[in-house]
């Protein structure tokens, strides 16, 4: 037996207005029409729901027991409705995003400021993690938005790149510059500060010099972008780092540019988004936010 839903709805209008004809003028129908449907849920109950003595009409303990499963039922789904609108209009919700530190602090952390104060009901979950382990939290379906180094190496993701980086060797005031800019074979045999290598920016820094025939071996690994440029300062060695975001240090006189004649591949931070899954409307939101509007 399959009842429609509509039916309850005016089953429970009913037992609230205490007869057809209110229940009719708030749900906007005629009278017949709320009496036929109430008819019919009986037959297809196979119980009387109203008792139709006196001008009243009140509940039969069938139609008791009825209304409160009925009424619990319609509420949870008007508020599931009522969520489902506040979430559309940015009343509440949630953005996830698995980023790394550096991304967050020199790329996105102005926008997800000004995001909060715009939309301060959206919750805001960060998660930290490196480019790859950002990669895994989307697919793993833990974040809605990954913010990574490119290129991303995963079929699974769908990426955009907003936001071109470029790699220099950066070292303390105190390094003696060379006369000369370094070819890459010298570059290769300084004491070199470079990030992990779990990390995707390492990855394509030692892909570049692996093609050319110099694979690196740095005497210094960290964890982050900040600590690469504070190492050099000190004089430890020279480091590879993003020149966009050591753009403080070097106008401080904290570091300066090494001198080379050769490039590194310019290279660029992307948003990423699980392939064929649509994205919350505050990830959405998000994306308009950081300038890398999305085709949906």
């Amino acid at each position: 037996m399959e009842v429609k839903l509509e039916h309850y709805r005016v089953f429970r209008e009913v037992a609230r207005q205490g007869g057809f004809s209110a229940a009719a003028g708030k749900l906007f129908v005629s009278q017949s029409a709320v009496s036929q449907t109430v008819k019919h849920l009986e037959s297809q109950l196979g119980v009387p729901l109203f008792d139709r003595r006196g001008k009243r009409l009140s509940l039969t303990s069938e139609g008791e027991l009825l209304y409160g499963y009925v009424d619990a039922a319609l509420k949870t789904l008007e508020q599931g409705q009522q969520s489902l609108r506040e979430q559309q209009n940015l009343e509440q919700g949630q953005l996830r995003v698995g980023v790394s530190d550096t991304i967050s602090r020199f790329v996105i952390l102005g926008q997800l400021e000004r995001f909060h104060r715009e939309y301060p009901h959206i919750q805001l979950v960060i998660q930290n993690g490196t480019s790859i382990e950002a990669v895994e939290m989307l697919a793993e379906h833990s974040v809605d938005l990954a913010f990574v180094n490119s290129p991303v190496r995963d079929q699974r993701v769908e990426e955009h790149r907003f936001f071109r980086v470029h790699d220099v060797f950066l070292a303390g005031p105190r390094y003696p510059l060379p006369q000369r800019p370094l070819v890459a074979a010298e570059v290769a045999a300084l004491p070199l500060i470079l990030l992990e290598r779990k990390s995707n920016a390492r990855r394509l820094v030692d892909d570049w010099f692996a093609a050319q025939g110099l694979p690196i071996s740095p005497e210094i690994e960290l964890g982050s972008h900040d600590l690469l440029l504070d190492f050099a300062r000190i004089g430890l060695g020279v480091c590879c780092a993003i020149e966009e975001f050591a753009e403080d240090y070097l106008r401080r006189g904290l570091v300066v540019k090494l001198p080379v004649d050769f490039s590194l591949p310019p290279r660029h931070i992307s948003w990423c988004k699980l392939r064929d899954v649509s994205l919350s409307p505050s990830a959405k939101r998000f994306v308009d936010f950081i300038g890398g509007r999305y085709g949906w």
